[in-house]
């Protein structure tokens, strides 16, 4: 009899599991994509953002403080005149991601210009301090040449402060949007 139970149970089971999948019509299509980016990053120097990434088909950029939080601007203005040799970014963006009221309006500008070629330069850590193996050997990493300019601006556009880094990686990635 106990069997008779487990053996109709399982085969009720059976046949509502069978019957609860629908068609794959039903189901929505993702529209997630991947998308193409302007990604900075290993960003060597005080105040340096973790990394920044620029979408080139939406007004969007989101800079990174640190791995976990990131901040979204709407860009305002954004021109690539880059070549094959060199990077040319200007962009404007308008925070998107508003925390308190003293961040509403504020409004951040990067400029990014110098060569596409990679140099080979010594890695440091987030202390700006020179990196070694276990050998007493400089670890080497290759980085853009060039310049990396970050200027912070207050809701009318006034210079608060500006950082700016010589040693960053700039890459053509592709993100999921």
């Amino acid at each position: 009899m106990k069997n008779t139970i487990i053996k109709c149970f399982c085969f009720l089971a059976f046949i509502f599991s069978i019957i609860s999948c629908g068609d794959e019509k039903e189901w929505q299509m993702s529209d997630i994509e991947l998308v193409p980016v302007f990604k900075i990053s290993e960003i060597v120097g005080s105040q340096h953002p973790f990394k920044i990434e620029i979408f080139k088909n939406k007004p969007l950029t989101i800079l990174f403080p640190d791995p976990v939080e990131a901040i979204a601007y709407q860009n305002l203005n954004f021109d690539d005149n880059s070549t094959d040799t060199d990077f040319n970014i200007t962009l404007t963006g308008l925070i998107k991601t508003v925390e308190d009221a003293s961040t509403e309006g504020k409004k951040i500008e990067i400029i990014i210009s110098g060569s596409k070629d990679l140099v080979e330069v010594q890695d440091r850590d987030n202390n700006d301090d020179l990196l070694f193996d276990e050998e007493d050997q400089p670890i080497m990493v290759m980085r853009n040449n060039g310049t990396f300019t970050i200027n912070y601006k207050d809701k009318d556009g006034n210079l608060e402060y500006t950082v700016m880094f010589t040693e960053f990686l700039v890459e053509n990635a592709q993100i999921y949007n």
